[in-house]
């Protein structure tokens, strides 16, 4: 009985410290995420300032470090996109970066979605997915010469010529 009794001492003690070892790890991981986030919305500003600038191969530079510290900022993906595109890099990964800067659940801190959504259309309007610039091009939220310009070519893409012109 005795040894009974030691046994559910010892297994009560290891399951709390289990226990608090958990809730410590998870303390820990809450801090280094806002420790992460903090970097990463340096790098952003950073990454921003460069590409405003017209220094793309600095704002990738800075884009790609930011992605390493908090990749759920949709506003890297998107100075990815204009950075690779401004520096003639292969198309694909322009649009890969721009589809991703369009996922679902990222947060958009210096762009807003309509600026994703119009570079997507206009990097699909290049790569002939017509049908992709219109549905996409149904998501923003506020009227666009840029997008009227992606959804007449991706009309005329598509042989409408008559929905183009008007």
């Amino acid at each position: 009985m005795l040894k009974d009794i030691q046994w559910k001492c010892k297994f009560a003690v290891i399951l709390l410290l289990l226990i608090a070892g958990s809730v410590y790890a998870q303390t820990i991981n809450a801090e280094l995420q806002q420790i992460n986030s903090s970097y990463a919305l340096q790098y952003l500003g950073k990454a921003s300032a460069l590409y405003k600038d017209g220094n793309y191969t600095e704002a990738l530079a800075y884009a790609e470090k930011g992605m390493t510290f908090d990749g759920s900022f949709a506003d890297f993906y998107y100075i990815k996109a204009q950075c690779l595109r401004q520096l003639n890099k292969p198309r694909i990964q322009s649009l890969e970066a721009a589809e991703y800067a369009n996922t679902a659940g990222l947060q958009c801190r210096i762009f807003t979605p309509d600026d994703l959504i119009l570079l997507l259309a206009r990097l699909y309007t290049e790569t002939k997915q017509y049908r992709d610039v219109l549905s996409l091009l149904e998501k923003v939220s506020l009227p666009s010469a840029d997008g009227d310009l992606y959804r007449a070519a991706a009309l005329y893409g598509l042989g409408q010529d008559e929905q183009a012109r008007a």
